[in-house]
């Protein structure tokens, strides 16, 4: 089963990080915000799948080719066209009936390039986690053959990915060379992929020195481990992508109009960085004046790592999806819950000031604390540490969230699980208040 989950992946990554070479190459055209679709019922590809999966494009695109100046991650060299591709779209345009036809905003190279390389990631840790799954499994009746078959398909998984990977930056990163404001940008992300392929080469060779024949069920232990730093180690890089992403938006001015793929957090359903931000600028951009409260919160799981190397990283990501609708389900209709980053969410409370936010928040951490989440055969329990601050005229969104992240710091140095608030200099505790709730059971 686990060869057929892994040959299948090959594909989906090729194919996700064709898109990110692909979109790369194009002039911007009138298609939707993303690039890439839901993943579909997995159907079994043949061999011949995992060959060429760059498409052909026409002379008048622009093209990458092998140089002998390209990058060693990439291999690429990736030459613009012409065209300007951040010129703003017209927003409307004449339908032939003579009226006002909106037309969907047109994706830069930048933000389409971006978007794939989010969903290879994506591709990724969930072919990790389903490796995960299986060297997990009770019901796995493991032969020394059976363990060695599985490193091996990591092994061509791990080469692959980063293949592609790197290729796919080689793009990114080519076509605004000379764009300053993406300097920072590209460093941020290659910054977080080396530290990803150093992962991905130390747990290979830890992987390959295991004595599977001398002691295999201490071999099948240590490689799930192994496959979960992979999972551990692709986190940071999606983080990074997501800030990164926020930053194109910034600079291309479009993070008001953000929408579908772009702004959506796949494990959760929620608004993700983008998706927050660009909620945060609408705001602002209706009270330009600022006269309006703005609540905020940041909420944070605590030990989620712990959470992970004790359960699996499948079991956290199914507790961190049912985090965020009790989350969601404790906020007023009003309120906007977004993924931050990590196991981190943020909320906004229009028209909220600091002690109704404050109490929204507490409820939702007390609910989590008697929440008992299970699956058949494991449970645990989990706590937040929250942050809660208010918006004020002379703030950004990097100002706000900075003040809601040093809250959470406090509430983790002063024992987790509890709740502190930033008064515009430092943050103080909240004295929990005393409600009535009773113990619930969520069933994953």
């Amino acid at each position: 089963m686990v060869t057929y989950i892994l040959l299948i992946a090959l594909v989906n990554l090729g194919l996700g990080f064709a898109l990110a070479v692909y979109h790369g190459r194009q002039r911007p055209a009138m298609v939707p915000s993303a690039p890439w679709v839901p993943p579909q019922p997995r159907v079994e590809a043949p061999a011949a799948a995992t060959g060429d999966l760059f498409p052909v494009v026409t002379e008048e695109e622009p093209v990458c080719t092998e140089t002998e100046d390209a990058s060693e991650e990439s291999g690429t060299s990736c030459q613009p066209s012409d065209a300007a591709p951040d010129q703003e779209p017209s927003p409307t345009a004449s339908a032939p009936d003579g009226t006002d036809e909106v037309l969907r905003r047109e994706p830069s190279p930048g933000e389409s390039s971006m978007l794939a390389l989010q969903a290879g990631v994506r591709d990724y840790e969930e072919t990790m986690l389903e490796v995960s799954d299986d060297l997990r499994s009770p019901d796995s009746s493991p032969t020394a053959e059976w363990l060695e078959s599985r490193i091996k398909a990591l092994d061509r998984v791990n080469e692959q990915y980063l293949e592609q990977r790197n290729t796919a930056y080689g793009c990114f990163r080519d076509l605004h060379r000379d764009v300053g404001e993406y300097s920072a940008i590209s460093g941020d992300v290659q910054e977080a992929m080396d530290r990803q392929s150093r992962q991905i080469e130390e747990s290979n060779d830890r992987l390959g020195r295991l004595d599977i024949r001398a002691d295999l069920e201490e071999s099948r232990r240590r490689a799930t481990v192994e496959a979960e730093r992979f999972v551990e180690a692709n986190h940071q890089v999606r983080d990074v992508l997501d800030k990164a992403m926020v930053e194109i938006a910034r600079h291309e001015q479009w993070l008001d109009a953000a929408g579908g793929a772009t702004d959506t957090d796949a494990t959760t359903g929620l608004p993700n960085r983008t998706g927050l931000e660009a909620e945060l600028a609408r705001w602002w951009s209706k009270d330009v004046h600022r006269v309006r409260q703005l609540g905020a919160a940041m909420l944070d799981i605590d030990h989620f790592s712990r959470l992970n190397e004790r359960c699996g990283q499948r079991f956290g990501t199914e507790v961190l999806g049912a985090v965020a609708k009790l989350v969601s389900m404790e906020t007023r209709g009003s309120s906007i819950v977004a993924r931050y980053s990590g196991q981190q969410f943020v909320i906004l409370f229009p028209d909220d000031d600091i002690r109704e936010a404050t109490s929204i928040v507490e409820k939702a951490r007390q609910t989590i604390e008697l929440t008992e989440f299970q699956t058949a055969t494991q449970e645990a329990h989990v706590t937040l540490s929250c942050g809660v601050a208010e918006g004020n005229s002379q703030d950004t969104s990097e100002s706000l969230f900075s003040r809601l992240e040093a809250s959470v710091r406090e509430a983790k140095r002063y024992g987790r699980n509890r709740t502190f608030v930033h008064d515009g200099k430092y943050p103080t505790p909240v004295v929990p208040p005393n409600l009535v709730l009773q113990p619930r059971t969520f069933t994953l």
